[in-house]
């Protein structure tokens, strides 16, 4: 069985050590971690239709690892500012239309608001619960570590890696399926 990897530890600037570590603690679950940086590309961007053309062929790729994963494990902590890295929450998406289970971590348990509270200063809040963005947007409160929408993605969050390995490897059967109940 396989998981795929998803996260911005790939901006690190110890990557391949990191994504190492990722599937080492797979394979003493017995899973095979897929890390997006496996999809190695050697190129190097002249111009912008170039690195276009090199943008696709990661994404495709990337994408690619999730069709053939059997369960996605996704870093959802905060990524340059409140909310998770944008492409992280892609692959959930992806991955959560094709009904995969999906384990997010989250390093930061504070709900959503809590974390924009303190990265927008400006937020204020109008009628009680009801809390408004520097620009006039309304920041939702459920409760969620980030947008509804990854969290009731993921069908369990965890607050580290390893945890998440823990769970997935739980959840997926022998056969790659969901486990029963």
């Amino acid at each position: 069985m396989s998981v795929y990897l998803a996260g911005p530890g790939i901006f690190r600037k110890d990557a391949d050590q990191f994504g190492a570590y990722q599937k080492d603690v797979c394979s003493k679950h017995g899973l095979l971690g897929l890390y997006p940086l496996d999809n190695a590309f050697n190129a190097s961007p002249r111009n912008s239709d170039e690195a276009r053309a090199l943008a696709t062929r990661i994404y495709l790729a990337d994408l690619n690892l999730i069709d053939i994963a059997d369960g996605v494990v996704a870093d959802i902590s905060p990524f340059r500012g409140p909310s998770m890295d944008i492409g992280t929450a892609i692959e959930i998406g992806y991955a959560s239309a094709l009904k995969k289970p999906i384990v997010g971590y989250c390093k930061d348990r504070r709900t959503y608001v809590n974390k924009v509270l303190e990265w927008d200063t400006e937020t204020t809040e109008g009628p009680p619960g009801v809390w408004r963005d520097k620009d006039g947007m309304k920041v939702d409160e459920f409760g969620t570590l980030d947008n509804p929408m990854v969290d009731c993605s993921c069908t369990e969050i965890v607050d580290t890696f390893e945890e998440a390995v823990q769970v997935i490897s739980r959840l997926l059967g022998k056969d790659g399926t969901l486990a029963k109940s």
